[in-house]
């Protein structure tokens, strides 16, 4: 019988101190329900040591230490796994021949020409000629051309037999010129890792207004491969007064690009110049800082709609996207794919992108406010499994807790706003591009004027 007692004391010891440790490790319990659970546990020790209490109760309430500490451990380490940071960004370079050339591997390519454009980058071009030559055994016969047409002109008459075109130039094509993707393959990609210098500006987020930049690449697949920002959100946060300000900038703007000496080139092509790019630039166009980054690809927006289980919006008018899906008016619910198709839909609205825009803000705010709610809490890991696989930002687990803890004190009502930035269409040469005229949006100034008091007061409302 003395066995059995002891048995059951030492194992409410070990419950308890499992459970103190769980407090101190769990960064997201406000510190008012932290040393209040934590003054329990202790006292609880300090009873069974020095009094003789009942053997159910110690059974019972190790129980519940027991079940706590699981819940404690398991949501810090979720959020641990949620908020990855990706040090490395990927680009990647295709070498395509015409599908009727003979050469099927880059052994056939040996002795034959090879083409870039001028635009690409030394430190890549260079990284590529080590690779081919460490992988194949030669040195490639490169040259350059200025113009995109110039190169592909020398695929088609025999002048090279393969080109490199690096994300930037693969996705530009793939948009512009279908026809000549449909006309070439793939005979071997190269993948050059870039590490990313750590950009962000903290401040305390419970305390302080801060800036989140939603960065939405046009690609599927791996979240750290560069590719253009198709989708470019601030999330302008003010936790004093439980407003969150969404601005949303048209793809196409026409900016300088901070990582390029300011040169002229459209938003969307920042991102192939890596997130770091994206942020500075948009910085330098409010004069504003950004605080942190999320970057999502559409693999990552699939997943975490359908993760959430899909979200509920309402859809002003009835229309039919581009590739054949029919939004109809008043509530829909989509899922993944739907939310997907109805985010990047603008060829279907008179108002072209600038409706693209506000069905992006409303589709994000939808997201939000479900991953809030309490029906998430029965979801839990499936969202975990999905987002922690799908996201890049530079958000820290420490951050995202004061935030939780500030929800669980005042358990604020969120109230969400909207801007967007506007402009006139034309064509300009771009960076990325070259001499040939693109479609762009020319800042209106009173828009971008306009847009940066928004910001401004709405950081400083008390």
């Amino acid at each position: 019988m003395k066995l059995k007692r002891k048995s059951i004391n030492i194992i409410g010891l070990i419950s308890a101190v499992i459970f103190l440790l769980a407090l101190l490790y769990n960064q997201f319990v406000p510190e008012l329900y932290r040393w209040t659970a934590f003054l329990i546990g202790s006292l609880f020790i300090l009873v069974m040591i020095f009094r003789k209490l009942p053997k159910t109760l110690i059974i019972v309430m190790s129980v519940l230490m027991i079940l706590t500490s699981t819940l404690l451990f398991y949501t810090q380490y979720s959020a641990e796994r949620i908020l990855d940071y990706f040090e490395k960004e990927v680009n990647v370079v295709s070498f395509v021949v015409l599908k009727t050339n003979p050469i099927q591997t880059m052994e056939d390519a040996k002795g034959k020409f090879f083409g870039k454009l001028q635009i690409m980058e030394d430190e890549l071009s260079n990284y590529l000629s080590s690779q081919v030559k460490a992988k194949f055994g030669y040195n490639m016969n490169l040259l350059t051309y200025n113009e995109n047409e110039d190169a592909i002109g020398s695929l088609d008459n025999g002048n090279i037999d393969v080109l490199l075109l690096d994300d930037s130039i693969w996705e530009y094509l793939t948009d512009e010129n279908p026809a000549f993707i449909s006309r070439v393959r793939v005979i071997h990609t190269i993948s050059k890792e870039i590490t990313k210098e750590d950009i962000k500006k903290e401040v305390e987020v419970d305390k302080d207004s801060f800036v989140v930049l939603i960065s939405g690449i046009d690609t599927f697949g791996s979240i750290n491969r560069r590719s253009r920002s198709d989708v470019n959100m601030l999330l302008v946060v003010n936790p004093k007064t439980g407003k969150v300000l969404m601005v949303s900038l048209p793809r196409d703007l026409y900016v300088q690009l901070a990582c390029k000496n300011d040169a002229y080139d459209k938003l969307t092509h920042s991102g192939i110049y890596g997130i770091n790019c994206t942020v500075q630039t948009i910085e330098n166009f409010f004069e504003i800082d950004i605080n942190y980054y999320v970057r999502l690809n559409f693999t990552s927006f699939i997943n975490i709609v359908d993760a959430l289980g899909g979200v509920t919006i309402y859809n002003e008018t009835t229309f039919i996207s581009h590739d054949g899906f029919e939004f109809k008016k008043g509530n829909v619910t989509l899922d993944g794919t739907l939310a997907h198709h109805y985010v990047r839909e603008r060829k279907a609205f008179e108002g072209g992108d600038g409706q693209r825009i506000q069905n992006q803000q409303k589709v994000l705010t939808a997201m939000i406010k479900k991953a809030l709610s309490p029906t998430m809490l029965t979801k839990i890991e499936r969202v975990v499994g999905i987002v922690s696989k799908n996201i890049d930002t530079n958000i820290s687990s420490t951050e995202i807790s004061k935030l939780i803890k500030l929800q669980l004190n005042k358990g604020i009502d969120w109230q969400f706003s909207s801007a967007f930035i506007t402009g006139t269409d034309a064509y300009r040469p771009t960076y990325s591009i070259g001499n040939m005229d693109l479609f762009v949006v020319i800042p209106d100034i009173d828009s971008v004027v306009s847009v940066k008091d928004i910001i401004r007061n709405m950081m400083d409302e008390e």
